[in-house]
């Protein structure tokens, strides 16, 4: 994550106002989505996916 995103992503209130982007090198990252979307506070959007690096792109929104 960048710090712009930390800063800028959240309002006066603490909320999360937007997507916050997150690449992350993990073998089981796809589960990592549904793991993130199962627990209710977030939805998890993965992005891109490459097998070969198993890097992942994800988004993830804030529940409304």
């Amino acid at each position: 994550m960048l710090e712009e995103q930390i800063e800028y992503g959240f309002d006066q209130d603490h909320q999360q106002v937007v997507p916050l982007s997150m690449l992350i090198q993990l073998e089981r990252a796809p589960e990592l989505i549904d793991s993130i979307n199962q627990h209710g506070y977030f939805v998890a959007e993965m992005k891109e996916w490459s097998p070969a690096t198993q890097q992942v792109h994800i988004l993830i929104h804030p529940r409304r």
